[in-house]
């Protein structure tokens, strides 16, 4: 059995492998940005590192690969270590971040389809996403957007 265990915690030196850098993404009114793949259920934006790229510059460029939405300020806001699966641990880095521009929605060059892109209020976000590990993801981030 997969366990996902989240660690509200920004020291992730050290931690190997990096599976996938995610965010949590709040437009001007505080809502988050979600997204929905052909044939998936609804998400936060993220994805895959490249080779030679940091989390950060995976966040910026997924986020906009997936949702042709740009983020300016962000930050680590913690991550989940995945055990009981092959190749385990391995870690999940979760961001929260601050939109600054929504462009016009382009197919994601990855999978060559436009993905659904929907901002949602905070408290309606484990309405959408019903992966129950998201619960702490979305309390770190709201409580990182609320001192901003």
């Amino acid at each position: 059995m997969i366990e996902y265990i989240w660690h509200e915690n920004t020291n992730v030196e050290g931690l190997s492998p990096v599976t996938q850098v995610y965010g949590v993404c709040f437009d001007e009114m505080g809502r988050i940005l979600l997204l929905r793949q052909k044939g998936h259920g609804w998400n936060i934006p993220g994805g895959t590192p490249e080779a030679g790229e940091t989390p950060s510059e995976t966040l910026i460029r997924e986020v906009y690969e997936e949702t042709t939405v740009r983020i300016g300020a962000h930050e680590l806001i913690g991550y989940q270590e995945v055990v009981g699966d092959k190749g385990s641990p391995y870690y999940q880095l979760r961001y929260a971040a601050i939109v600054e521009r929504v462009d016009s929605q382009q197919p994601d060059p990855d999978k060559g389809e436009t993905h659904e892109r929907l901002f949602i209020a905070p408290e309606d976000a484990m309405t959408y996403i019903t992966y129950p590990q998201y619960r702490g993801i979305f309390e770190a981030a709201i409580k990182w957007y609320r001192k901003k």
